[in-house]
């Protein structure tokens, strides 16, 4: 198989219109009928950067996992020399502060602390609570310690959870086996106080539409409070047009 080849062919089909894996595989195969469809297609995902374009990801929306390539979706061309320094300075303003580590855990690239030591200059240094050295953007204002963190809810796959190597900064490892399944599903969680303690899901019927909380142990009344008070405000966002909308607690496992 050239694989130069089916890669051209692929990027010309997605760009005409956005189509599904399977879709491509079955128009890959009228050139290539030696192959199955869906060795041909993963070819294009291995080989073309794509895009999986709307409706898919659209809130209250969804549709088959249409692709096109990223330079057509862009409408401009990708970079032929990425900057190397540019992603590191960007993951710490997004993730910071952090370890080397975090930084390499998160791109999946190793060796990354010439590129942090030569960007110094952008970065400042910190030491935590253990001793380990830091990084993050230069002047970042921080808030106060004891500054509470109001309760949040995070979805599925969230980077606050995916993007350091060590993730007790914000849960727990017995906890992290509750959130990170064993097929790769990261599930939904519930934050109190910057700290995972718990799960939530949506349930709608009809015109009846709530949030489920799963609490990892007892929390205190006032972050019940909190708890459901975000939640109320998340269900009027999800499930708007409902008639009936609710918060609902089980019991601690």
């Amino acid at each position: 198989m050239d694989l130069d080849a089916v890669a051209r062919a692929g990027r010309e089909l997605v760009e005409e219109c956005p189509r599904t894996y399977k879709q491509l595989g079955e128009k890959l195969v009228k050139q290539w009928p030696a192959y199955e469809p869906s060795v041909l297609a993963e070819v294009i995902r291995s080989l073309v950067p794509l895009v999986q374009v709307p409706p898919r990801g659209i809130w209250g929306s969804s549709g088959p996992a249409a692709h096109t390539t990223a330079e057509h979706w862009l409408t401009q061309p990708l970079s032929d020399t990425p900057s190397m320094d540019e992603l590191v300075i960007r993951y710490f303003d997004a993730f910071g502060p952090a370890t080397i580590a975090d930084l390499q855990h998160w791109s999946g690239i190793r060796r990354l602390r010439e590129v942090v030591e030569r960007n110094s200059h952008r970065l400042e240094r910190h030491l935590d609570a253990n001793g380990q050295e830091r990084f993050d953007t230069a002047g970042r204002l921080y808030p106060d310690a004891e500054t509470p963190a109001p309760a949040r809810f995070l979805g599925e796959f969230d980077n606050v959870l995916l993007s350091h190597a060590n993730r007790t900064h914000v849960m727990s490892e017995e906890d992290r086996q509750r959130v990170f399944t064993v097929n790769g599903i990261i599930r939904q969680t519930i934050l109190v106080d910057g700290f995972v303690h718990g799960l939530w899901k949506l349930h709608q019927t009809g015109n009846d539409a709530f949030v489920e909380i799963l609490p990892f142990r007892a929390l205190t009344p006032a972050d019940l409070r909190n708890l459901e008070n975000e939640g109320e405000t998340l269900i009027a966002f999800t499930a708007a047009g409902k008639t009936s909308l609710g918060v609902r607690f089980l019991k601690p496992e």
